[in-house]
């Protein structure tokens, strides 16, 4: 709407209150006579779009010879319904000069469009078209394929109704974009951003299971939960999964506990549920260590609802575009990979991903979008994510899995086609984990919260720094100067003088963070509460001498 003028904006913002049941008919007529005149093409196609029925009475009752278009409650449209759409259809006796073409009733055509196929179409603003699988919501993958698909079954019903003059005029490109311009605003296909996967029932390919309850439905499926991603497998509760089994057990083979929350955070992606706010970790030091299988088979199970975006996005240094938030936006699990050693991560962004907060962003060709993304996130890796906050709101939400088995030289090659082999009941074992995850949540077990203070500690910069370059003392004080040469050559005598970990200002935040401020004495800076370590080292044991 940015390039309409403040009376369209006007006409289009009385013409979405219409469609919500804001204002009346009456109102919305009273007030659309007085702006009608001022409106453009795109902004007269918008309002009658949203309001093509008022729109047509008001026209009527100007023009005195335009009849309105009946609606119908039946499944298949009426005789009256088509005789009135023949009529409304008709080519206007008008030439559009400035395109070279014969003018058309664009929301009417748009009308005929949506009531005949409506059901199988969804416009999403700021995604786009979407088209029913019988499963599922598919993602249109460009501009106005599902709307022409649309639109040339109507022409090929008003062809067998004998309207073929309306049929050749639905095959014009301009009249075609037209129309599926005009279909966006339909209220029958137009579905808010906010109800994209917001359903936790999960679609398999013979019938939907419903987490809350643990019950599954065969050979029934919910368009309107507006999932978009359908499980490759299908619901068996009596399928085998021996080898997944035992797959878990040697990847965990001391912490068993570890086995039934990997489930539930799967289990977490099948529903969409931000209720609890988490987000995974899953690291282990040694290559081969089961975090690569399992990233496979969510694949082979979730398609393109598994999206690997480049780690940057997650990274301090990097900016979230709206190009590369709009590519996670449809996913149901996204998966972060090999993090980088030493560079800060995004702490915030995190954070709004796994809380349910709404996000803005645009894909290509449509309007910008705020969404709150229904998506779980994980970080799959061998360097630990370089978190730098230490307030709750981000490590109560990281659930942390240590991956401590190396596979390497002893590789079951042929396990990924195993594990595809058992897709029933592994996805089974996984929806019915969604069901326990959906009722008692995901809370910290004994292995993550061992894993979680591990990690905690391992990305700690001041436990490495603490008796190498200061210790903590109570009303003791420390140059800054002194401190930051001695962080200088703890640098690089330890090989970090590049790892944004351990830069003066991460290291300075750190300290903050610890209770340790900057004060000013006589014109000299100092750190309160640290002083350099005591006595000298040995030379080349990676400590400084007291300056």
């Amino acid at each position: 709407m940015s390039d309409f003028t403040p009376d369209e904006q006007r006409a289009v913002k009385l013409a979405l209150s219409l469609s919500a049941g804001e204002i009346e008919p009456a109102e919305f007529e009273h007030d659309m006579r007085k702006l009608w005149r001022k409106l453009g093409y795109a902004a007269r196609t918008a309002v009658q779009g949203m309001a093509s029925d008022v729109v047509t009475t008001m026209l009527r009752d100007d023009a005195g010879n335009t009849p309105a278009v009946p609606g119908s409650d039946s499944n298949e449209p009426s005789d009256a319904w088509w005789g009135a759409m023949a009529v409304e259809t008709a080519p206007i006796d008008a030439t559009d000069t400035a395109n070279g073409g014969q003018l058309i009733n664009t929301a009417a055509y748009a009308d005929a469009t949506v009531r005949l196929t409506g059901d199988k179409l969804r416009f999403v603003p700021g995604f786009g078209w979407f088209e029913w699988t019988g499963t599922h919501w598919a993602s249109a993958p460009d501009r106005y394929s599902v709307a022409f698909s649309a639109i040339d079954d109507t022409a090929g019903e008003f062809r067998a109704r004998g309207m073929t003059t309306q049929s050749r005029l639905m095959g014009v490109q301009r009249h075609r974009r037209e129309i599926a311009e005009a279909m966006q605003y339909k209220r029958d296909v137009m579905s808010p951003a906010d109800r994209l996967n917001a359903a936790p029932r999960i679609p398999f390919r013979n019938g939907t299971f419903n987490p809350r309850n643990g019950e599954f439905q065969s050979g029934v499926w919910y368009p309107d939960d507006m999932r978009t991603a359908c499980v490759n497998a299908d619901f068996d509760r009596s399928a085998d999964a021996e080898r997944w089994t035992q797959f878990l057990t040697e990847v965990f083979p001391d912490a068993a506990d570890n086995g039934e929350h990997v489930m539930r955070m799967l289990g977490r992606a099948l529903t969409g549920d931000q209720r609890h706010h988490v987000f995974g970790v899953w690291y282990g030091h040694k290559g081969r260590n089961g975090k690569g299988t399992i990233t496979r088979l969510m694949q082979h199970l979730l398609g393109s609802a598994v999206v690997m975006p480049d780690v940057r996005l997650f990274e301090r240094r990097g900016q979230a575009h709206g190009e590369q938030l709009a590519r996670l936006a449809l996913a149901w699990l996204v998966i972060a990979n090999e993090t980088n050693e030493g560079v800060a991560m995004d702490d915030e962004l995190v954070k709004r991903m796994s809380g349910n907060d709404s996000m803005n962003f645009r894909r290509n060709y449509l309007t910008e979008v705020e969404y709150a993304p229904r998506y779980t996130v994980v970080f799959t890796t061998n360097h630990l994510p370089e978190f730098t906050g230490t307030d709750d709101a981000l490590w109560t939400r990281l659930r942390a899995v240590e991956f401590p088995v190396s596979f390497a030289g002893r590789e079951d090659v042929d396990l990924d086609e195993r594990l595809k082999g058992e897709a029933d009941g592994i996805a089974t074992g996984i929806a019915l984990a969604a069901h326990r995850a959906y009722a008692e949540g995901l809370p910290d077990t004994a292995s993550t919260a061992a894993a979680k203070q591990k990690h905690r500690e391992g990305i700690d910069p001041l436990s490495q720094l603490e008796g190498e370059v200061f210790g903590y003392a109570e009303g003791a004080r420390m140059k800054t100067s002194e401190f930051n040469a001695a962080l200088q050559e703890w640098r690089r005598a330890n090989g970090e003088s590049r790892t944004a970990k351990f830069a003066p200002k991460q290291i300075k935040a750190a300290l903050e963070r610890q209770g340790v401020k900057v004060v000013t004495g006589r014109g000299t800076r100092y750190f309160a509460g640290i002083a350099a370590p005591s006595g000298p080292v040995a030379e080349g044991s990676g400590r400084v001498f007291e300056g």
